[in-house]
């Protein structure tokens, strides 16, 4: 037996009794309940479904099956109730109604007055999308578009939902044609939009609400519109101004000034940026030449080797190239450690005749660690488990061998 969609006649219908048709559970073993009639929209069209309680339990989703309308609940209904007292969770339909009939009322100032056609739509938790037929979108025409939307909701228009015949059809002026053949129900906002549509709408463009155009981006050659109406753009603007006047009391500015303030703090944060990098660079030139006096220069293959805490391996990589570089034939023995941590790079200058991947991996057992690299430059890492001072003497002992 077919469900009666009472839904398509009233949209703002909220409570209903209907007679409990059967019930049965589904392949995850999820219940369900197919009532005579209801007011619950199922899952279509690029909407949500609605969700509620059919006698006080919770129904967590809505889907149409053939002719039926499928109710999925948290538990079975109790079958020996004649009639079924169910409630629409209406803060939330009320929701669909705005995000729904706003994007109707967007496809058809994109469609109508830009020429840019809507070829999908969806309806998201936080933010609806709708995908233009077109390769790109400029500020000006998105600006333009979402002016006129809001135009049409200020204009509180009628909004109608009513089943048509096929032969009927021709009168209107349809933005796409209807997936069905009968029970075609259309959804008409007079001189505005003429669309079959299953969906609920309110029942005039001024319960809409604001329409507020998010961004787009393209997708699949196409440009993916984001949008939100009513009570979502609300509290989107309520969230935005709050972080906004927050930002303002950071800046010690006006909200106005914000944008222009944080360009100004950008530009000196670059400045201070290009000063520690420029101190950072000769505060490495002075390292470079302190572990160059430790060097023995009459070493065929002098060596250097130092520990550093908690500093950056990426930094100790960056000043053992810059010793090899200056002191060709020298070989540095770098590691910093981290609490029971350590990294370790073994570096050689290009005259140094070393492999400091093999020196590497003598001595990677004793911190139990794993590394890699090539004769010039190895890196590892792993626990210290022993001193330093061991760690550098297997090292040392390690690059001789490398070297024998």
């Amino acid at each position: 037996m077919a469900t009666k969609r009472l839904c398509d006649q009233d949209s703002y219908l909220k409570e209903f009794t209907a007679k409990l048709l059967r019930q049965g559970c589904d392949e995850d073993g999820t219940f369900y309940a197919v009532l005579d009639e209801t007011a619950f929209y199922p899952t279509g069209g690029g909407q949500p479904c609605d969700t509620g309680f059919l006698d006080g339990v919770r129904v967590t989703h809505v889907e149409k099956d053939g002719d039926e309308i499928r109710h999925y609940l948290a538990q079975k209904l109790d079958e020996s109730r004649s009639a079924i007292h169910a409630k629409i969770d209406w803060e939330r339909r009320f929701d669909h109604m705005q995000q729904h009939a706003g994007q109707h009322i967007l496809s058809a100032v994109f469609d109508d007055r830009l020429g840019m056609r809507t070829i999908a739509f969806h309806m998201g938790t936080d933010r609806c999308t709708i995908d233009l037929d077109i390769a790109e979108l400029s500020e000006e025409l998105a600006e333009e578009a979402e002016t006129m939307a809001n135009s049409i909701v200020l204009q509180n228009l009628l909004i109608q939902a009513k089943f048509v015949d096929h032969e009927d059809l021709l009168r209107y002026h349809l933005r796409k044609a209807p997936s069905v053949t009968e029970n075609i129900r259309l959804v008409i906002i007079e001189g505005i939009d003429y669309n079959p549509c299953g969906g609920t709408h309110p029942v005039r463009t001024g319960e809409v609400g604001p329409i507020k155009i998010l961004g787009w981006e393209a997708h699949r050659g196409h440009i993916r519109v984001s949008f939100n109406c009513g009570w979502r753009s609300l509290s989107l603007f309520k969230d935005e101004h709050r972080e906004l006047g927050q930002l303002a009391l950071l800046y010690n500015t006006r909200p106005e000034m914000v944008l222009s303030r944080t360009r100004k703090l950008e530009d000196q944060l670059k400045t201070w940026e290009n000063e520690c990098k420029s101190l950072r660079n000769r505060l490495i030139d002075f390292e470079v030449s302190q572990l160059g006096s430790l060097l023995n220069e009459e070493s065929k293959n002098p060596v250097v080797a130092k520990r550093f805490e908690e500093r950056p391996v990426k930094e100790i990589r960056e000043l053992a190239g810059r010793v090899t570089k200056t002191y060709t034939r020298c070989t540095a023995l770098f590691i910093t450690s981290s609490g029971e941590n350590v990294q370790i790079v073994c570096a050689q200058g290009s005259d140094a005749r070393g492999d400091m991947k093999r020196t590497l991996s003598e001595v990677l057992p004793l911190i139990h660690g794993k590394g890699g690299g090539d004769a010039s430059l190895a890196q590892g890492v792993g626990k210290l488990d022993v001193p330093p001072e061991k760690l550098f003497e297997r090292l040392k002992s390690a690059v001789s061998h490398s070297t024998a």
